[in-house]
């Protein structure tokens, strides 16, 4: 008795909680599926200890139970698996699924704006209705759907019914608050009954758990068409061999899935190795800011004086000697770190040389050979182009006439003299901005700077193509655009600081130079930062050296330059603000890895791209945990209309093979990938999607071999017709 009751709290319990808490109930439910085995024994201990008379008798009744469905489930399979049938082909179970939804269609009394055929399925609104039963188009093909709106209004879901390649799937609302889910499956079909008086149907399929059979009982009240239509449909599907090859796995299908599966498995690797080009020219436009910072301390700010142009021709000539590839020490000659007096501008292959630029040539040679202040003994006099052969010929005659101290008479004139590569009025415009001289050496300057690092960026991108798979030339290929992508940024962010950061404008209009605003602009709000920052105790403590203007030029235009590409194509609507984050994210780890790689190996550049590598490819795993990419979103949308257009165009498999490389298989994929993200604001990504697939199997249709009259006529003939 005392069971009995205990029993009977249990039981008001349950459905108490079940009634008041049904959010608490159906957690507790979940918890006890997902950790079942645990519960039974634990149960078992309970009932050992307690009861143990009646669970002794419930583990004989269960063990019983369990051996019997064994038997059974063997017996049944076994027999289904003996049975001696053909493979056939997936058009061939294409064609009798569709006439089964076609008679289910016919004879289905919904109205007509909730039925969907092949042709104008709501793919969103199928795929939602297939998730109760947890499948979803990606592994479904569906052929018919036929929605019910809730009768209760506040609730966001439809029922009805839906004809997939794997079976009948039906979901009734028993009421407002509750609906009920049953599945037809075409697999293992061995009877489907048909009452008349009850208007239920009964069906039976064999299946490899449990006792071997399931059966599924349907009520007329259920669905919008006639039991007697579905159990015609189901007789008719239950006298081919479609249930036991289904249930055989013995259907020949074309291996689209696993085509798609390579797809995608090829789309991802694409996009790690993208992520990775990224990140790599990233890196590399930051590693190299080293070098372009010795280039910007050696100009330092010399052009922006009233001898300005005297430096830029020293700047544009040592540009081309490296160009040319010497051997350039390019700061000026030191003496206990300071200038030293009279000393060499420049270093070339050895050959110390003092550049002079003066508005005649006369001029340039008192300077270079006559100014008895400074001593340029040792050193070659480099004068401007236009100015050469007359600096020479003055300085022949003083030489032969004995004028020149230490050098004999009849010595070459040109051994103490080197021609420059631009002329005097050049100089003037190597010092301003906006001139082509000015903007060509920086861009020269920029790509030079860039070269160390870009080659590392390559090898780092050829060696982890390699490594996936591709073909040398691909990898090779793939290094050599990072390289460009490092180069590029590199000349980009050198040429504008350097054109911001000259005092004077060029204007070709007046032929003179002008004041230079923006180099304005730029050193007041330098010196607004060194005021309130650096010059601050916190700025003392963290040792900040001072902002120049051309430092923070050159930092702006970095951050534009590495991540504005993302920035314009979030504003072209072509990626998601979450894909903006992701990889923003990404690269500041591949830009916090090179720091770290670069420490450990004691400013070491290659361990700093190394670092640098590494750091982005883990920030983007870490990433992909909490951002899922644009690209994989509009993919699984791509692969739903690939396997709904390809399956219903009886391709040869030549043909399907060229659709897919088109489509699913092309290497510019993710371009198209952006462009259905874009069309994705208008919900129009699934026709973009659509349409594209459509036009590549449309073209390999139009190569198909025309059908004339003479063949049919021939083909007649031969037949004796």
């Amino acid at each position: 008795m005392l069971y009995i009751i205990l029993l009977a709290i249990v039981i008001f319990l349950i459905f108490y909680l079940k009634r008041t808490v049904p959010k608490n109930y159906v957690k507790v439910k979940k918890w006890i599926y997902k950790y079942q085995k645990q519960v039974i024994g634990v149960l078992l201990v309970i009932g050992l200890i307690w009861f143990r008379t009646y669970t002794i008798v419930l583990i004989a009744c269960c063990l019983i139970y369990y051996f019997y469905c064994k038997f059974m489930r063997e017996k049944r399979v076994g027999e289904w698996e003996k049975r001696n049938i053909e493979s056939i082909e997936y058009r061939v179970l294409d064609k009798n699924i569709e006439k089964v939804a076609e008679l289910i269609a016919f004879n289905d009394k919904n109205k007509s704006e909730y039925k969907f055929n092949a042709s104008n399925i709501p793919y969103g609104r199928a795929n939602a209705f297939l998730n109760y039963f947890q499948r979803d188009l990606i592994n479904e093909d569906i052929y018919y759907f036929s929605a019910l709106p809730s009768e209760n209004e506040n609730e966001i879901r439809e029922y009805g019914l839906a004809v997939t390649g794997s079976g009948i799937f039906i979901a009734s609302q028993a009421n407002s608050k509750k609906g009920k889910t049953k599945q037809i499956l075409f697999s293992g079909l061995n009877k489907a009954e048909y009452d008349t008086d009850t208007d239920t149907l009964l069906v039976e399929n064999i299946v490899r758990y449990g006792s071997g059979a399931e059966k599924t009982k349907v009520k007329g009240n259920e669905i919008t068409v006639p039991l007697t239509c579905i159990a015609n449909a189901l007789t008719m599907l239950e006298q081919s061999v479609i249930p036991c090859a289904l249930f055989t796995n013995q259907v020949m299908y074309r291996d689209v899935q696993k085509n798609i599966d390579e797809a995608e498995k090829h789309l991802n690797q694409e996009l790690d190795m993208e992520h990775m080009k990224q990140n790599m020219g990233n890196i590399g436009t930051f590693a190299s800011a080293s070098e372009r910072q010795d280039m910007y301390s050696e100009m330092k700010k010399e052009m922006n004086m009233r001898q300005g142009h005297g430096y830029g021709a020293e700047y544009g000539n040592k540009t081309i000697d490296r160009i040319l590839g010497k051997k350039v020490e390019g700061g000026q000659e030191k003496e206990n770190g300071h200038h030293k007096k009279s000393g060499a501008d420049k270093i070339v292959n050895g050959q110390k040389v003092q550049t002079k630029y003066c508005k005649s040539a006369a001029d340039t040679y008192r300077a270079g050979f006559k100014d008895p202040s400074h001593d340029y003994s040792g050193q070659l006099r480099e004068v401007p182009r236009d100015q050469y052969d007359e600096i020479r010929r003055m300085l022949q005659k003083d030489i032969d006439a004995g004028n020149m101290d230490g050098i004999e008479p009849g010595t070459p004139a040109e051994n103490y003299l080197k021609k420059g590569y631009f002329s005097y009025p050049q100089s003037y415009r190597l010092a301003a901005s906006g001139s082509i001289e000015s903007i060509t050496m920086d861009m020269a300057n920029g790509i030079m700077t860039s070269m160390t690092s870009a080659s590392i960026s390559a090898i780092i991108i050829f060696a982890s193509g390699v490594w996936q798979g591709k073909d040398i030339k691909e990898a090779a290929k793939d290094g050599i655009m990072t390289a460009g992508q490092v180069i590029g940024k590199g000349a980009v962010i050198y040429t504008i600081t350097m054109q911001v950061s000259r005092g004077t404008v060029w204007n070709y209009a007046l032929g003179k130079r002008v004041d230079n605003p923006m180099s304005k602009v730029s050193e007041e709000i330098a010196e607004k930062i060194n005021s309130k920052i650096v010059t601050s105790s916190v700025g003392e403590k963290l040792n900040l050296q001072k902002v120049t203007g051309q430092k923070l030029v050159s930092g702006a235009v970095t951050v534009a330059v590495v991540f504005g590409p993302d920035v314009c194509r979030t504003c072209m609507g072509k990626i998601s603000v979450k894909q903006l984050a992701k990889n923003a994210t990404a690269g500041a780890a591949g830009i916090a890895g090179m720091a770290v790689g670069s420490a450990i190996t004691g400013g070491n550049p290659l361990g700093g791209m190394v670092g640098g590598a590494v750091g982005g490819a883990v920030g983007k795993k870490v990433m992909d945990n909490f951002i899922e990419d644009d690209a994989i979103a509009m993919f699984r949308v791509m692969k739903e209309e690939f396997i709904n257009v390809v399956m219903s165009s009886y391709l040869t498999q030549e043909e399907f093979e060229e659709v897919a490389k088109r489509t699913i298989w092309n290497k510019k994929v993710s371009k198209e990938l952006q462009n259905m993200y874009k069309k994705s604001k208008s919900g129009e990504h699934r026709t973009y999607a659509n349409s594209l697939i459509e036009e590549a199997v449309i073209d390999v249709l139009k190569k198909r071999r025309k059908i004339t009259n003479e063949m049919w006529i021939e083909g007649q003939q031969l037949q004796g017709v």
